[in-house]
């Protein structure tokens, strides 16, 4: 980072170490018709769209000098229905949460289970924020590199998972940048590694399955309960999306 870089931080300030240099992460916003990097739609919301947005901020602005509802209540609600809908798996409430974007709700899931003291294993090459976060949040980062063709070397992550002893396990599916998708199978595999497996500075490893489309999360607990929260699924909007 240069001193006449606009987005240097000013030399007088305390900065962390390990921020020194750093850059401000985001994706160039492009002036084109189709933004493949940040997976927005290239379609404007039809009018219909548009009005009901317009009636309901109508509608709430006179609760604007409220702090809305913290817990997300009818939100969450409305996810619930939405993903009952358009899968047919019924969520309850405590099974979802909001948040802003993708990128939020997995630095909530680094804060709440890395950390000092703890390890998040990665399959390189995959997201580049997942570093970003377990800096972010002091949390140790390993990997398993994946095969040659980019799928996931299965073998390979169980034997890190036996030998770093992760708190967390990410897994993406389809994999960003190469696009590769992840069976089930081998989730499950991995999974019940997770049950058995000893932990570093905690007392089970969380695998967080993830997509530009979806969030998964699935704690090591017993086969039978892991695998089914392994199909919980919250949406993200096309803006929050890789």
């Amino acid at each position: 980072m240069s001193e006449t870089s606009s987005n240097a931080i000013p030399a007088y300030l305390p900065l962390r170490n390990d921020l020194i240099g750093e850059e401000p992460y985001g994706a160039p916003q492009l002036d084109v018709p189709v933004c493949l990097n940040v997976n927005e739609n290239p379609y404007a919301p039809e009018p219909a769209v548009v009005e009901t947005i317009a009636q309901r901020v109508k509608e709430i602005a006179p609760t604007l000098n409220r702090y809305p509802d913290r817990e997300h209540i009818e939100l969450r609600k409305a996810f619930s229905t939405y993903l009952e809908r358009e899968s047919g798996v019924k969520l309850s409430v405590d099974q979802l949460w909001g948040a802003n974007g993708s990128n939020e709700i997995m630095l909530q899931l680094f804060q709440a289970f890395g950390g000092p003291g703890r390890i998040a294993l990665g399959c390189d090459p995959t997201y580049s924020m997942y570093p970003e976060y377990a800096r972010d949040t002091f949390t140790t980062w390993k990997l398993a590199h994946r095969n040659a063709d980019f799928t996931l070397n299965v073998d390979r992550v169980i034997e890190a998972i036996a030998e770093v002893k992760p708190s967390m396990v990410l897994l993406t599916s389809p994999n960003n940048p190469t696009g590769t998708p992840l069976p089930m199978a081998d989730i499950e595999r991995i999974l019940a590694a997770c049950e058995t497996a000893d932990v570093a500075g905690a007392g089970a490893s969380a695998t967080l399955s993830s997509s530009s489309t979806r969030r998964t999360w699935s704690s090591a607990s017993p086969a039978r309960r892991a695998r089914s929260r392994s199909s919980r699924t919250t949406r993200t909007s096309p803006s929050a999306a890789r």
